[in-house]
């Protein structure tokens, strides 16, 4: 029989109140930072955004068409967008107003992961200690700190609180009622969910979950869950098709394809990537030392992850991976409620896992949804702990208050340094001084605006290009270099006192060692018109031609051959 519940067991939802309530205030500092990476163009200088566009932010894709950005990248987050140019409409300003909804709905998230945590790792202490885990993990400043974490933030939302619904309506299907059960609890979930994949497509996997936790968690039988009992997936089923209809409607035929060089993977590459994936984050769940991960995933596309194993280590990381992934098979029978959270990890992560054609990698935001059943995992293990070993379980439970606290320092630290451009890629670099795109984009960051700083901008650059050598990025590097040397102190282009000599230097080096580089051609024929020297501009003008007879920019240049011809 069991005993009579504590103080905590009947109050836990008061305190569970509270943790969310502290998980806001957390976050609650990050309302002084400005925009970050992706917020600058997703948020800050997004049309739909700034000119208020309410129709557009419901049907248009989420990445705006801008040159440098992935063309017709395939995602679609309406929610998301929309909640972006609601917080305009709200007093107080941006980007205040959207870090601090940012910061309202990790509070709301972890909230959600409470009743999932009661079932999962028990009443009382174990689910405190679950959200206490999830809501202070230094790996959520990624999510929660910049702006565009919200797309993250509502597809754990929607996911958690459909998850629950589906339980609670499966918990009313008594047998004196023909196993109906409340439906309302089902359209409830649904509409959840819909919340969540408007957020993010990172919540689709919910759908997948729903079986899994009818077997371990309800113990419904196979036969059961193609029979009457799968009736209840059909309000989730109708929502994924109307998703899906309304995403092709948007998105046309990049719906379903990533921009990802992962697509051009074979199987044994994407089996091996997926392996070395699951290790990583693992790894940066357990041990969140790593800042750099907080973008994006693949060698080809950005420095600020690990490069491809080879050899033993590939062996190895793809050994590492199928334990990761096969693992929870060994679960089943004895322990069926820790298969459920591994296996509920799992396929939260599926979407950036490499084995399927999407988006993948390695960055800490990725985990944000698998990293709630992760917490509830962990704290379900201290309590069987603490059950059968007193001792073990009060070492357990001081450890794991250390590291909620140690986890609560470290976010807030982190979130500090996403204050600003300038303060994130200065901490990456102190994590990583070989990172190309660091060095690059603080170099832009020291290059304009109020923080002009050109010498500093002109050392960043230069190691961008010492670092990425005969590159593309070092190429690139080299030329915003010498655009440098074009800005006079006050920084204006081409004004008084600018350095102009070295300028046309970089750009006859460049042209030297990488003639395909077009736009060194046309950045030194424009100094050279400017510096009145007509004959060499118009020869590099022609070169530029001859080399990019299809640039966007052709019109515009022919123009200034003809005016110059005419002189």
């Amino acid at each position: 029989m069991a005993g009579e519940p504590t103080a905590l067991e009947r109050y836990d939802w008061l305190a569970a109140v509270l943790v969310a309530a502290l998980s806001v205030a957390l976050y609650l500092p990050t309302v002084r930072n400005g925009y970050v990476f992706d917020d600058v163009v997703v948020v800050q200088g997004n049309p739909v955004v700034v000119q208020e566009q309410f129709g557009e932010a419901l049907t248009t894709a989420y990445w705006p068409a801008l040159e440098g950005i992935i063309p017709g990248a395939p995602n679609w987050r309406p929610l998301a967008m929309l909640s972006f140019v609601l917080d305009r409409r709200v007093p107080g300003g941006v980007p205040f107003i959207h870090h601090a909804v940012n910061a309202l709905l990790h509070g709301l998230v972890v909230l959600a992961l409470f009743p999932i945590a009661r079932r999962l790792a028990g009443r009382g202490w174990p689910a405190l200690v679950a959200i206490g885990l999830f809501a202070a993990h230094p790996a959520h400043t990624q999510v929660v700190a910049p702006i565009v974490g919200r797309t993250d933030l509502l597809a754990a939302l929607g996911t958690l609180v459909a998850l629950e619904c589906f339980l609670r309506f499966r918990e009313t299907q008594e047998p004196d009622t023909g196993g109906r059960g409340r439906t309302w609890w089902l359209w409830l979930g649904a509409a959840a969910w819909a919340v969540g994949l408007g957020g993010k497509e990172s919540a689709a996997p919910l759908l997948l979950v729903l079986p899994v936790a009818d077997r371990l968690l309800l113990d419904r039988r196979g036969r059961e869950l193609v029979g009457r009992s799968a009736m209840a997936y059909l309000p989730f089923v109708a929502v994924a098709v109307l998703y899906a209809v309304a995403r092709v409607a948007v998105l046309g035929g990049a719906a379903w394809h990533s921009a990802s060089t992962v697509d051009y993977y074979t199987a044994p590459q994407r089996l091996l990537f997926a392996g070395h994936n699951a290790v990583v984050s693992v790894s940066l769940l357990a041990a969140p030392v790593r800042f750099a991960h907080l973008v994006t995933t693949l060698p080809d596309n950005a420095p600020f992850t690990y490069p491809d194993p080879t050899g033993p280590a590939a062996l190895a990381f793809a050994a590492g991976g199928l334990v990761i992934g096969l693992g929870w098979l060994a679960l089943v029978r004895r322990a069926p409620r820790f298969a459920f959270v591994w296996l509920a990890a799992l396929l939260t992560w599926l979407p950036t896992s490499g084995l399927i054609p999407a988006a993948a990698g390695v960055s800490m935001r990725f985990l944000f949804l698998p990293s709630a059943f992760a917490a509830c995992g962990v704290a379900l293990g201290a309590a069987l702990i603490g059950r059968d070993r007193p001792a073990l379980g009060r070492v357990a439970s001081v450890l794991l208050v250390v590291g909620i606290v140690m986890g609560a320092g470290l976010s807030v630290w982190r979130a500090r340094t996403l204050r600003n451009n300038g303060s994130f890629y200065r901490a990456i670099i102190a994590e990583e001084p070989g990172c190309v795109a660091a060095h690059h984009n603080l170099g832009a960051w020291y290059a304009t605006g109020r923080r002009l700083n050109l010498d500093k901008a002109r050392d960043h650059y230069a190691e961008a290009a010492r670092i990425a050598g005969e590159t593309e990025q070092g190429f690139t590097a080299r030329l915003n270099l010498a655009i440098t040397y074009e800005i006079n102190s006050s920084g204006k282009r081409y004004g008084p006192g600018a350095p102009v000599r070295r300028a046309e230097e970089i750009y006859l080096e460049l042209i030297e060692i990488a003639p395909d580089q077009v736009e060194s051609y046309l950045n030194l024929a424009v100094l050279l018109e400017r510096r009145g020297i007509p004959a060499g501009a118009l020869r590099r003008y022609r070169e530029f031609l001859s080399r990019a007879p299809d640039h966007p920019r052709r019109d515009e240049v022919l123009q200034r051959v003809r005016a110059l011809s005419e002189r």
